[in-house]
């Protein structure tokens, strides 16, 4: 079950990590205990399935045991590579591979986000080629990497053929595949089409407890942006994954702390607490062309 935790203090400086909702509640969702509870769905053990000698049982215990390894790691490792002072080639001789691989498989965006540095750095507009997509995630698969991101900044949802790419991961054996989106295009279709991929987890960007302050932070890059649409998608996810009875996508709303949404993180709770696994907020960091 997701735990709701109230936090009391109205006054708060400073932001813990990049979950806490000042002065307002949070709702935490375990995800490392909810990947393994549900690891029998995960599509990477389905298809290890039809291959495999190993029992059924065997090999989700072989399966969940990596995915603890894996979360293990991600705590771990940068600090024995940093007291080691490892990098380069010495990290995959002491069997350091890399925890996640991010793709921007689609490098282009149709917001244009005012804190975002997409807007101080031009870049073309353009798409993954799928030889060199699935050359990467074959490589990586080899490597025995356990988890990817199908995006760096670019949105995601702008590639047609996102969901066949994720698809090709799991089968190759990712353990955990992630998108961040901003849900624009995050249609009911798509949303199948997501579901039906095996995708983990997906991150909602979504800035402001407000139409006015969402439509001010996150405006369209090639036409106007609108709060009500982008909220009604998010929840019409919500509904599908319900409908389907699936168990992944599990789902993450993140709102940075810029002045304008510092105040509202009560309505950006109340907004999406019913709709979202876990809502968090995360500190703003210059990243554009002042810094």
């Amino acid at each position: 079950m997701n735990q709701i935790t109230e936090f009391n203090k109205q006054e708060q400086n400073v932001l813990i990590g990049s979950s806490l909702l000042i002065g307002a509640k949070e709702k935490i969702f375990d995800r490392n205990a909810y990947m393994v509870q549900h690891m029998s769905e995960n599509k990477a053990y389905l298809s290890a399935t039809e291959t495999t000698k190993l029992s059924k049982d065997k090999l989700l215990t072989l399966f969940q045991n990596k995915y603890n390894s894996y979360r293990k790691s991600w705590h771990n490792q940068s600090k024995e590579c940093f007291s080691k002072a490892s990098y380069g080639p010495d990290l995959l001789k002491q069997g350091h591979t890399p925890l996640c691989i991010d793709i921007e498989t689609a490098a282009i965006c149709d917001l244009a986000c005012p804190f975002c540095y997409r807007e101080s750095l031009a870049t073309p507009d353009k798409i993954i080629n799928e030889k060199l997509f699935k050359s990467i995630v074959d490589q990586a698969a080899e490597m025995g990497v356990p988890s990817m991101k199908f995006n760096y900044r670019g949105e995601p949802l702008m590639h047609p053929k996102l969901h066949e790419m994720i698809d090709y991961a799991k089968k190759k054996g990712i353990l955990e595949t992630i998108i961040n989106t901003n849900a624009t295009h995050l249609t009911e279709d798509t949303s199948k089409r997501i579901i039906d991929s095996g995708l983990d987890f997906m991150i909602y960007s979504f800035d402001g407890g407000t139409k006015e302050t969402y439509e001010k932070m996150r405006p369209g890059r090639f036409k106007k942006n609108k709060f009500e649409d982008v909220y009604d998608n998010i929840i019409g996810f919500s509904n599908v994954r319900e409908q389907m009875n699936a168990k992944f996508p599990r789902t993450k709303i993140q709102m940075i702390l810029t002045k304008e949404a510092y105040s509202e993180q009560d309505s950006f709770f109340n907004l999406f607490h019913n709709f979202v696994d876990e809502v968090t907020v995360t500190q703003y960091s210059e990243r554009g062309g002042n810094i």
